[in-house]
């Protein structure tokens, strides 16, 4: 028996839950009615109870999950062929369309060393990470704290993110900052193209952030709670607000769990974006 449950948030799609609980799609749309007229709001409380469902059952199945992840690159993805998605420290490490790109502009970034070489000239990147005061930090907290893989589980638009990943990687407009050097954050838009990439991942591949109020890794039970009102919010009132997807820093997704590559064009048809 397959003991593996994918969720996919992104959509509207309800087979995860059916799965995960063998329960027909027929089943839950009865159970909104129901609740509805009594009153009760639709949410993993008052789904559990209707079917009852205790914690045991919930914490059953290896859960995996889906995010769409918006990247933009000028070698038709031989490098995420290769290496899989990376994280930003991996990125700029890597062979990557980052790492050629910042060398051409004489740019070296060395992780280990914490330093960042720019027209001969070493910047230190090593002091600790307080509190966001200056672009210095900026870059350090993108480097150091910030650098795992961000990636979208619900968006009514994905290009609407004020970031403008659908443009360039972030990162670009605060190292651009630091080495008072704009060409670095704009040049990137003429000749690489945005895709968006629709990958999987076991559940214990993402951060804990990512589950609205679960605080630890270790809340097992309360990030699948989440992930049940999600989906039933998803379905019921659609794509309320923006959630997004956080992998713990040293996960990177092999090639083989992206299960669908977007254009942009692509992306907003096949998600309704207007």
């Amino acid at each position: 028996m397959n003991n593996n449950v994918l969720y996919d948030i992104t959509t509207y799609d309800l087979k995860g839950l059916c799965t995960h609980f063998n329960i027909e799609e027929e089943d839950i749309l009865d159970f909104f009615n129901v609740i509805a007229l009594k009153g009760i709001q639709s949410n993993a409380e008052s789904f559990l109870k209707y079917f009852k469902i205790d914690s045991a059952r919930v914490l059953e199945k290896e859960i995996y999950l889906t995010s769409l992840h918006v990247t933009t690159v000028n070698d038709q993805l031989d490098s995420i062929k290769k290496f899989g998605l990376v994280n930003l420290q991996q990125a700029v490490t890597l062979e990557t369309p980052l790492q050629k790109y910042l060398l051409k502009k004489d740019i070296s970034i060395d992780i280990e060393r914490k330093t960042i070489v720019y027209n001969g000239q070493i910047i230190d990147i090593g002091k600790s990470f307080t509190s966001i005061n200056d672009s210095l930090d900026w870059v350090i907290y993108k480097l150091f704290i910030d650098y795992a893989i961000t990636s979208f589980f619900t968006t009514d638009d994905a290009t609407k993110y004020l970031g403008k990943v659908h443009e360039r990687p972030e990162f670009l407009k605060n190292l651009s900052k630091l080495l008072n050097a704009p060409e670095i954050n704009d040049d990137w838009k003429e000749k690489h193209c945005c895709y968006v990439l629709k990958f999987q991942s076991h559940l214990s591949n993402f951060d804990c952030m990512s589950f609205g109020g679960v605080e630890s890794n270790n809340q097992e039970l309360e990030k699948r709670i989440w992930i049940i009102d999600k989906v039933l919010e998803n379905q019921r009132y659609g794509y309320e607000e923006t959630c997004y997807s956080h992998l713990k820093g040293p996960v990177s997704i092999p090639f083989r769990d992206i299960k669908t590559i977007y254009t942009l064009d692509e992306y907003k048809n096949a998600y309704h974006v207007k």
